[in-house]
């Protein structure tokens, strides 16, 4: 019985000396960005500060906890990985604050944006059927993130994640290769109906050919060296 408590103090104290150095704030800074080829972004980016200045809560409503940032806080960390976030199906980048905050913590950069058409707060019928836009907004995001002087030296870029749920996980699919098949998404969805996904196929322009929709359905980035999609929607609109 010694031995084993021994052993299990040693297995304790060992775990906790492995665990990655926490922060001890999580710094918030809210992101605006313009348009150049593509359109306009709003969003936020969370990352490791050692200020200790009042915090105040971000994402706080109903459905989620909010989470105690220090607002422009410096960012204190060099070469650290980035990741992206993207919402689901009429959500927005605070739904996402309790995992862009737990990240960040342990020494992540993350940034995150709403997608127009397909947020809370804009259901912009056009907008919402442009689909190849959702991957291009990722892309646009990098684009700002790692041409900004505050930010780019900050930032690892061998080391760069797209995390995205439901809709969003569809997006950040798209960004490592997976393409849009509107022949098998058609064909499935007459095999298989289903209203909580073939019934979006019109809103979000996937029953028919979309104006301005790229020729190439490859939206992947380079950039992006893995993605983690959480409850995939939209699985069966990609080609196998």
């Amino acid at each position: 019985m010694y031995y084993q408590r021994v052993l299990f103090t040693i297995f304790c104290l060992s775990s906790l000396l492995l665990q990655p150095a926490l922060a001890n704030s999580v710094g918030f800074i809210p992101l605006y960005i313009e348009a150049n080829a593509v359109r306009p972004l709003e969003g936020a980016m969370w990352y490791p500060t050692d200020e200790t200045e009042a915090k105040v809560l971000i994402g706080d409503n109903p459905a989620f906890i909010g989470v105690p940032v220090i607002q422009h806080a410096s960012i204190d960390t060099k070469n650290a990985p980035l990741v992206v976030l993207s919402h689901g199906y009429r959500g927005n980048w605070r739904n996402q604050s309790w995992l862009a905050y737990s990240l960040a913590q342990k020494g992540y950069i993350v940034a995150a944006i709403n997608h127009p058409g397909t947020t809370s707060f804009n259901h912009n019928a056009s907008q919402a059927a442009q689909w190849w836009q959702r991957p291009k907004d990722m892309s646009h995001l990098l684009d700002h993130l790692l041409s900004n002087n505050s930010y780019r030296n900050k930032i690892d870029k061998q080391n760069i994640t797209a995390i995205g749920h439901s809709l969003g996980g569809w997006t950040v699919m798209q960004l490592i290769g997976a393409q849009l098949d509107r022949t098998a998404f058609k064909r499935d969805c007459q095999q298989y109906p289903n209203s909580r996904t073939c019934g979006l196929a019109d809103e979000l322009g996937l029953s028919t050919r979309q104006d301005a929709e790229p020729s190439s359905h490859n939206l992947s980035d380079p950039r992006i060296k893995r993605v983690v999609s959480l409850d995939l929607g939209l699985a069966r609109s990609f080609s196998t």
